[in-house]
């Protein structure tokens, strides 16, 4: 899986390189788009579907099939995105999406492009995302309307932990891996639930090894976010400090969060068959 900084740096073979691989395709994290002049009823249905779960790059000038067409260069695009997406229609509105990379087409005439936006996840806080009177999320490869009351329950009202929450987790590493992770109060509250679920599953499973091992890699998780937020504060703290300067213990703490995150998040999805 490609993340934000990675795509920003691409060049036509990188696009080519990832296009070309049979296991990438329209999935929960990408959708291809030929062209950006679409009604705006579906660019409110693709962003909000990304926004409401884990976030993704949505790439304009590339079909469904992976073709490559581009598109003619227009400074006006993201203006036209906009005008989309802020609208009474898409309630509250997305806070975070932006154009990451334009890749030319080598010898294309007229010049043609791929424009490639990333949507954020938004914060629980901030979602669900109402598009056009629909809910969406990503699912199996499309922006998918939720009609079950359970399933959006599970989904964006956060007063039990289930599994399928997993996904805030996941979604708060690309903040770790760039060193921007900061905890909010949002997610105390969602970290407790989360070790509450799993002293509950441990009293009442027979896998309580395997559960042992997640609690304490969690604990690890806890300290280390901790740690982080205590060493930010610190630095933010010191007169004449970039707010953009991260020394190396902090950024060594980081990547200790990063590789606890991680390993954690495929054991807990592993024992849930996520």
């Amino acid at each position: 899986m490609v993340n934000v900084q990675d795509v920003s740096r691409w060049k036509y073979k990188d696009l080519e390189e990832f296009i070309s691989n049979p296991n990438i395709m329209e999935d929960d994290r990408y959708e291809f788009k030929q062209t950006y002049k679409l009604k705006s009823k579906k660019l409110r249905k693709c962003f909000s579907s990304f926004a409401n779960s884990k976030g993704g790059f949505v790439f304009f000038g590339i079909d469904k099939n992976k073709n490559i067409h581009g598109v003619t260069e227009d400074p006006e695009i993201t203006t036209y995105i906009n005008r989309a997406l802020n609208n009474q229609d898409l309630q509250p509105p997305i806070k975070k999406w932006e154009p990451i990379n334009l890749i030319y087409i080598p010898k294309s005439k007229p010049k043609k492009y791929v424009y490639i936006y990333y949507v954020h996840p938004s914060l629980p806080m901030d979602r669900p995302h109402i598009a056009d009177g629909k809910i969406y999320i990503r699912q199996n490869g499309e922006a998918k309307p939720i009609f079950s009351g359970i399933e959006l329950r599970r989904r964006f009202f956060l007063s039990k932990f289930y599994p399928e929450h997993i996904e805030l987790l996941e979604a708060e590493l690309d903040k770790i891996r760039n060193y921007e992770y900061r905890s909010s109060e949002l997610d105390i509250i969602y970290l407790k639930y989360l070790k509450h679920y799993l002293e509950e599953l441990k009293s009442s499973s027979e896998e309580s090894a395997e559960i042992d091992n997640l609690l304490s890699s969690f604990n690890i998780i806890e300290k280390l976010i901790d740690e982080i937020n205590k060493s930010k504060a610190t630095l933010h703290s010191s007169i004449g400090v970039s707010p953009l300067y991260i020394p190396s213990n902090l950024k060594n703490k980081y990547n200790k969060l990063k590789k606890i995150v991680e390993h954690f998040i495929i054991k807990f999805k592993r024992m849930h068959k996520l």
